[in-house]
């Protein structure tokens, strides 16, 4: 797995490409967290992720769960069919993946 970063004017997107499992997890965790401190908007862009598991959704629900108590904007794009795959075996194909700054409402 890498994560590109990207700033943008409203915070900072994460491009994560290749696997997004539990082998990469503490890698991918740290790079949230990074990303939520440092910055007050979090994009996390799944277009490049080929495999993924059930850590990877895991991880994606508790940096949604952080930037909201953070009062932080966090959204997930282009979950590809290998993620979407895992939420839906967990149950978990309704699930908001958006969660705005406080100013956004």
């Amino acid at each position: 797995m890498s994560i590109e970063q990207q700033e943008t004017t409203k915070g900072i997107t994460l491009k994560i490409i290749g696997s997004f499992s539990i082998y990469e997890a503490a890698a991918g965790r740290e790079a949230l967290l990074q990303g939520l401190s440092a910055h007050d908007d979090v994009t996390v862009d799944l277009e490049g992720v080929e495999e993924c598991d059930v850590a990877g959704v895991q991880l994606l629900c508790a940096a949604g769960k952080t930037a909201a108590e953070m009062g932080k904007g966090f959204r997930v794009t282009a979950a590809p069919p290998s993620v979407v795959r895992v939420m839906d075996e967990m149950g978990m194909h309704s699930i908001e993946w958006r969660h705005p700054t406080p100013e956004a409402g």
